[in-house]
């Protein structure tokens, strides 16, 4: 898995990246090696005013979905990661789930 971090009007600190792998590891890891690239940007929305607003967009190659994007918005960068971490789990499940039905409803509905 390739993953990118990058913030915009945050620090990236040791502490901040080590959190952001682990989470992104532990969201993808059920996914096995269907998940190529992942993408993960931070974004202070309001600077320095504070407040529930700092975003964690996550962007990934999963196979044979295409992109999943999911984004949640906390007070602190690591409210941000766990969540949209768990967003994308939650997301990816549920769209590799509606694809087998629609696949294997496809296969019932043929005959030989």
């Amino acid at each position: 898995m390739d993953l990118e971090v990058s913030v915009k009007g945050l620090e990236l600190n040791e502490t901040l990246r080590n959190v952001v792998v682990r989470q992104v590891r532990a969201a993808v890891e059920r996914f096995g090696d269907r998940v190529n690239r992942v993408q993960v940007r931070f974004i202070d929305l309001n600077g320095p005013r504070g407040g529930i607003d700092t975003r964690c967009r996550i962007q990934a190659e999963v196979h044979p979905l295409g992109t999943v994007v999911v984004q949640d918005t906390h007070e602190t960068a690591f409210q941000a990661i766990a969540s949209a971490a768990e967003k994308f789990t939650r997301t990816t499940t549920r769209r590799l789930d509606r694809q087998r039905l629609r696949r294997s409803s496809t296969l019932e509905g043929t005959t030989v």
